[in-house]
């Protein structure tokens, strides 16, 4: 079995309204973009995979990645990663593409992706409420009311202000409106910071440790990305210093990094994005390696992770 055509779809789905993330300020999104890749191979079993996308920026990634994909055995997967790593050396990093070899492999086998990774029985995952927007304290405080309403037992919140006080008004206020009966979790959006807009506030150490201490006096579950997902001694003293739980890695790229960041101690929450981090091997490697060192593992989302 050999892939012999590889194609690419540019698709954009409309929102309903502008959507303003809060990890790109001044910027109104207007449709969930992403890149759709489709792997054939000479027997005709297909393999998707999606890729988050802004406009059509990978137009030219068809002809970059055939001469390294065509003609391999798509079900050899360390195969597959190599070359899509060898591309990367050439323009993009596309971590993305590993699921469409798992996809053929599982439909070859018969069998869903969640059973080659080693599952024993499928089940269900507990979910929670993931605020993209920074809103004001009073309207995010009624927003989190109606979400517990709906069901939810645990909403991320976000916080992305210049002023360290309005951050921590936002998690006071609402853990004023919803008591103790709700768990809550903070995002600041440091890990990867963007002011390509407009500009972005900048934590260091400090900051990061001043509103971790804020977030255990309202009994916050978890504070996320606090720091430049780089800056790995930083967020390892971080979280000595917390007595809240930090989380990250979303964006952190191969298993080189995700070891460091083992070794180094800098998170209780490893997060990393299987189409962002390394692909869904890297992922599964992360989860084990918490598993044996006692650590949570919580694998980031947003549009097609």
């Amino acid at each position: 079995m050999k892939i012999d055509r590889i194609e690419l779809f540019h698709v954009a789905i409309p929102l309903d309204k502008p959507f303003h993330p809060a990890w790109i300020p001044g910027y109104p999104q207007t449709a969930n973009r992403f890149t759709l890749a489709r792997l054939t191979t000479d027997d005709g079993v297909q393999g998707l995979a999606a890729g988050v996308a802004f406009e059509r920026e990978r137009e030219g990634l068809g002809s970059l990645l055939g001469p390294y994909l065509i003609g391999l055995d798509p079900t050899d997967i360390e195969t597959g990663r190599q070359r899509i790593r060898e591309a990367s050396y050439l323009g993009w990093r596309n971590y993305w593409l590993e699921a469409a070899f798992w996809d053929i492999l599982g439909k070859v086998r018969g069998a869903p992706v969640w059973k080659l990774l080693g599952g024993t029985q499928a089940g269900r995952v507990d979910v929670y409420a993931s605020t993209g927007e920074v809103h004001s304290p009073e309207r995010r405080a009624e927003e989190v009311v109606r979400l517990r309403e709906q069901g939810f037992g645990t909403v991320k919140l976000r916080v992305h202000s210049f002023d360290p006080a309005e951050d921590i008004a936002q998690i006071a206020t609402v853990r004023k409106a919803v008591g103790n009966d709700l768990e809550i979790g903070v995002d600041a959006n440091q890990g990867w910071r963007v002011a390509l807009v407009d500009d972005a506030p900048l934590w260091d150490l400090e900051r990061a440790t001043e509103f971790a201490a804020a977030c255990a006096d309202h009994d916050i579950a978890w504070l996320e990305e606090p720091l430049d997902m780089y800056a790995w001694d930083d967020l390892a003293e971080l979280r000595r210093r917390s007595k809240t739980r930090i989380a990250g890695a979303e964006l952190n790229g191969g298993w080189h990094e995700f070891r460091t960041m083992l070794e180094k101690g800098c998170f209780d929450i490893y997060q990393p994005d299987a189409t962002m981090g390394g692909g869904i091997s890297d992922a599964r490697r992360v989860m084990e390696a918490c598993r044996m060192g006692g650590l949570c593992f919580a694998p980031h989302t947003w549009t097609n992770g």
